[in-house]
């Protein structure tokens, strides 16, 4: 059977039949075995299955300068000569199969498994390669048969397995490593089974139905490695476990198998970590833990290019910025991701790669405002490297399609999502699904964006109910589920949308409740860190001293003697004179350390009802706001506007409660953090209103809920009240707030530069219900409100605040 090469297999074809082009050298220690099989498993992955493991291994040993044998000839190199070790690194197969007619029995037997082992790692599926490995290797069998050599009959039926797993038979692959398992149990040959088991795994074919079997594989070859002291092939089955794990979505096993395999790393010395700690950034950053998962990605960046194992630097690169961008560090992010463009530029990379990263770049662009710069970086790369496969050409029609978008041509935007749809149903890739996915969240925020309801709904749906979705996206779940409740609500089906919200509500505080843990994460094992550090220069401090004092203690040793066996005599008297005294002190220490503990609980769990009651208070007030806005479809005029100045005033009150939940002390509200986002909610909460410039200027003050509610209101009546009628006919202006203190003494300003109140109206008794609730509500705070015009509209409010200005 056929299958599609990349343009990574070509070129390796290609070096292959150039006899110019010589195998670096033989090195046989363990570490470069170690580190030729954990490179290009990681090559594998990152290029999502892609590229086959024997072009993966071909390549990354070029690159290191060292050579295939020891993961070519595992378990039997040993076995031979300097000459076959030269042939095989030359590749002259040619010498190798002359002198095969020169040998016979077990030499010749030995030679027919080197040549099948030789064919049987060739980059690439082709023909006439797994024809050459099944001819030398079914030699090799019968031979060992005949002459019962059990071991050379194993090995050969291990590479003969491994070649029917090449070429998609596997059934017969799997009848050939089960035969190999049968033998070595019967003679006891651990190492054999393992290899056999590790086989299996490694190079089954990858598909839903196999998946579990490639892992349980690779368990128990883990097991036997483990029982005969294998250390360097125990790091590789773990690694290997661990990318099967994260595979299948079992987080919590990808992170067990990683960490067990940099602790083996640790024990044996080996320097090339920075594998591991890049699959563990990814499995942490997955899982919404930053800290931890940016302090990983760092460790592998600086030890890639410690050791100068740099092959895969760029996607070290790229992972660190995926976690800056994911804790919103945009410039450092933006910087990591340029740092990778520049190395896979320089590094001849393949487009699929600077692709990728192209992208990066134009979304964290884009997050930054900067959709001009995102534009001209897209355009130059794709001239500079057109895409020449079907993963590449993906790539670009994603990027096309956000850059269309992002412009409002609705139209070339969904041409060029749908063509990458299609690329994506035809892409041998173990990830298909991810990408499926992935279009249907962007097809239908297009679609939405273009007023198309039924189509974005459609593709929502398809969104959040595909079972291979990633669960852990929590960001992107709740906003489709957000869109799905916008969408119902212009609909009319507000039974529909409300229950959308709740599940939007619920995933949205779960996921700021996961980045509260996140840092509060970050911050034990900054802790854990300075401990250990602290813990290690006491040690070496205590050391000194103790070689310094080692010294003058010989020289006083004998002397002080006497006097010392004096002194335990005497400690020995006092420690039974005391011994009741200090058993009561210990009973009235542990009572009290009870008392304590009793206390500390009683104080969390009343914090915890603080909180779960702010937040049913604000989960209570979320869903009064979606019965209005589904009552608000059937008002009209002054009704409608009514309604919607009262899902303000509820916002408010629910923001307040928001903050409380999530503040650390539940007793206050930090109003320089709460009034830009109040104000950024009534902003978005008119149409058309790109003519008002928000001039905003708070300090700092932590405000109880007595005065920070009513002080919420009065800032809604006031900034609503000068959006909807200081500018009029669209006109520019500005809106300012500013929240200022002098010791308790709190003003805030709420003014325009718009056409200002009508004078009399001012002079008069207030007659409308905004005016009346801000001077009921100053009152409330024991406030001095005043309401001047000066260039616009200007309302004040003076108060003392129950807390001080932090």
């Amino acid at each position: 059977m056929v299958k599609l090469y990349s343009l990574i297999s070509v070129f390796l074809f290609l070096l292959l039949s150039n006899p110019t082009w010589s195998e670096p050298q033989l090195s046989g220690n363990k570490t470069d075995f170690l580190r030729l099989q954990l490179s290009l498993n990681y090559f594998t992955v990152v290029r999502e299955g892609i590229v086959d493991q024997d072009s993966s291994l071909l390549l990354v040993s070029k690159t290191r300068n060292i050579s295939r044998w020891p993961v070519v000839t595992e378990g039997f190199g040993s076995q031979y000569s300097d000459i076959d070790v030269t042939w095989f690194n030359k590749r002259d197969t040619r010498s190798a199969i002359n002198r095969l007619q020169t040998l016979k029995g077990i030499d010749h037997t030995k030679l027919l498994v080197l040549l099948g082992a030789y064919y049987a790692f060739q980059p690439g599926s082709r023909k006439s390669d797994f024809d050459s490995a099944s001819f030398f290797l079914s030699a090799a069998r019968q031979e060992s048969e005949s002459q019962h050599n059990s071991f050379w009959l194993n090995q050969s039926l291990c590479l003969l397995g491994k070649s029917f797993f090449k070429n998609n038979e596997v059934e017969a692959g799997l009848a050939t490593f089960q035969k190999i398992i049968q033998n070595s149990q019967k003679s006891g040959d651990k190492a054999m089974e393992a290899k056999a088991w590790n086989y299996q795994g490694s190079y089954c074919p990858p598909s839903a139905k196999t998946i579990v079997l490639k892992l349980t594989s690779i368990q128990k070859a883990n097991e036997l490695y483990k029982q005969i002291n294998d250390k360097e092939n125990q790091v590789n089955c773990l690694m290997n476990i661990s990318y099967l794990s994260f595979l299948i979505k079992d987080m919590k096993g990808a992170e067990t198998n990683s960490i067990a395999a940099l602790r083996l790393e640790d024990s044996i010395k080996f320097p090339y970590k920075h594998y591991t700690y890049d699959l563990l950034a990814l499995i942490y950053f997955t899982t919404n833990n930053l800290g931890v998962g940016f302090d990983y990605a760092l460790k592998s960046v600086r030890s890639s290019e410690t050791t100068k194992d740099d092959f895969v630097l760029g996607y070290f690169y790229c992972r660190v910025g995926n976690v800056s961008s994911g804790i919103n560090q945009y410039e450092e992010s933006l910087s990591w991701y340029k740092k990778a463009l520049s190395h896979f530029a320089a590094n001849k990379g393949v487009a699929m790669d600077i692709y990728k990263t192209v992208e990066f770049i134009t979304l964290t662009l884009k997050s930054m405002d900067r959709t001009k710069e995102a534009i001209g970086y897209v355009n130059n790369y794709l001239k500079r490297y057109p895409p020449t496969t079907l993963g590449e050409k993906i790539q670009a029609l994603i990027i096309l399609g956000d850059n269309y978008a992002s412009y409002g041509n609705y139209v070339k935007a969904e041409k060029e999502y749908k063509l990458a749809d299609q690329a994506i149903k035809k892409y041998n890739i173990v990830t298909k699904s991810k990408y499926t996915n992935f279009i249907n969240l962007k097809l239908g925020d297009l679609y939405y964006k273009w007023q198309k309801y039924d189509l974005s709904k459609m593709h929502h749906l398809l969104f959040v109910s595909d079972p291979e979705r990633i669960s852990s996206d929590l960001a992107n779940t709740y906003s489709a589920y957000y869109q799905l409740f916008k969408i119902d609500s212009i609909a009319g089906n507000y039974f529909s949308a409300l229950q959308y919200h709740v599940q939007y509500s619920d995933l949205k505080d779960l996921y700021e409740t996961e980045k509260q843990h996140q840092i509060i994460e970050t911050l034990r094992v900054q802790y854990r860190t300075e401990q250990n550090e602290k813990s290690m220069r006491e040690l070496q401090r205590e050391k000194i001293l103790q070689l310094q004092r080692t010294d003058e203690t010989k020289k006083i040793a004998y002397v002080g003697f006497a006097g010392a066996l004096v002194i335990i005599l005497l400690l020995l008297n006092r420690y039974y004179t005391n011994n009741k005294q200090k058993a009561e002190i210990n009973n009235k220490n542990l009572l009290l350390q009870t008392l304590i503990k009793e206390k500390d609980s009683l104080i969390i769990s009343k914090e915890w009802l603080l909180k779960e009651a702010h937040h049913r208070v604000k989960n209570n007030l979320h869903t009064i706001i979606c019965l209005l806005e589904s009552q608000a479809a059937y008002l009209r005029d002054d009704a409608l506007k009514a309604m919607e100045i009262s899902q303000h005033r509820i916002y408010a009150m629910s923001l307040i409660h928001q903050k409380l939940y999530q503040s650390k002390d539940l007793k206050s509200v930090d109003m320089a953090v709460f009034i830009p986002e109040f104000v950024k909610y009534l902003a978005d909460s008119f149409q058309n209103i790109s003519n008002i410039r928000f001039d905003l200027n708070s300090t700092r003050l932590e405000l109880d809920v007595s005065q920070a509610v009513p002080l919420s209101l009065i800032l809604n009546e006031a900034v609503t009240n000068a959006i909807m009628y200081a500018f009029p006919d669209d006109a520019k202006g500005t809106i300012t707030v500013s929240l200022q203190t002098n010791e308790k003494q709190v003003t805030m300003r709420i003014a325009d530069d718009g056409i200002g109140m009508d004078r009399d109206k001012m002079n008069q008794k207030p007659g409308s219900l905004g005016l009346k609730l801000m001077k009921g509500l100053s009152e409330d705070i024991e406030g001095d409100l005043t309401i001047k015009n000066h260039n616009g509209t200007e309302i004040t409010i003076i108060f003392n605040s129950n807390f001080y200005a932090l």
